[in-house]
């Protein structure tokens, strides 16, 4: 049986909310929005005030207030989509520059490690053999003329 882990719950799971400036930012802005929709909603909703008899009906409300505040709701609600959405990309592209560069650092160890064993093996080959001797470089042969 194997040992509980110490790390959060989070960890665990895989999932973990780090909030950067724009995210905060803009959720507050969200929520913000959400209060001030809800307010103008129920200040836009209340019934018009009763008519007179033979009067002609008056002209239908314009809820401009409502369709701007509604117009910033979805706008900010939106930009905390997009906040959320560019979050995770910066995580995962961190990730994967953090895994290249290990695996980069990784390979230039292994590289420098064969280079110094086979340096290694040549040397105790030329010293079994008799050590040093010199080979000519060879030479393409002349042309003929």
């Amino acid at each position: 049986m194997s040992a509980p882990s110490t790390g959060s719950s989070a960890a665990r799971d895989g999932v973990s909310l780090q909030a950067s400036p724009l995210l905060l930012g803009s959720g507050l802005a969200a929520i913000a929005a959400t209060v001030l929709l809800a307010v103008v909603w129920y200040l836009d909703a209340k019934p018009p005030p009763p008519r007179g008899v033979g009067t002609p009906p008056p002209p239908p409300p314009q809820h401009l207030a409502f369709l701007v505040v509604l117009a910033v709701f979805t706008i900010a609600w939106v930009a905390v989509i997009a906040a959320v959405c560019r979050d995770q990309i910066v995580r995962r592209i961190n990730a994967a520059t953090h895994q290249v560069i290990t695996a980069t650092s990784e390979f230039g160890e292994h590289r420098d490690t064969e280079g110094y064993l086979r340096a290694m093996r040549v040397a105790d080959a030329e010293r079994d053999e008799g050590g040093g001797a010199v080979l000519p470089f060879p030479r393409p042969p002349e042309p003929s003329p």
